[in-house]
């Protein structure tokens, strides 16, 4: 299960990388690199949103497993 989340979070990573990249920044400070990653954290969680609906969705990857470890297929 976890090889197939990292799977699934890599793809997303990758369709990041194919829309169109910000212009390149100096990053001068540290607060400069920090600030970069929590856009691209924000980012990547907007896409993993757009993909797999809001967390606690059916279409949660995490809620679906629970499911199946239950026994339930279906969505609740």
């Amino acid at each position: 299960m976890r090889k197939q989340r990292i799977r699934r979070l890599e793809s997303l990573a990758e369709q990041l990388d194919a829309s169109e990249p910000p212009p390149p920044r100096r990053l001068q400070t540290a607060q400069d690199v920090i600030d970069l990653l929590h856009e691209q954290i924000e980012a990547l969680r907007a896409s993993i949103r757009r993909v797999f609906g809001e967390p606690g969705s059916p279409r949660d990857p995490c809620i679906a497993g629970d499911r199946r470890r239950a026994g339930r297929d279906e969505p609740a």
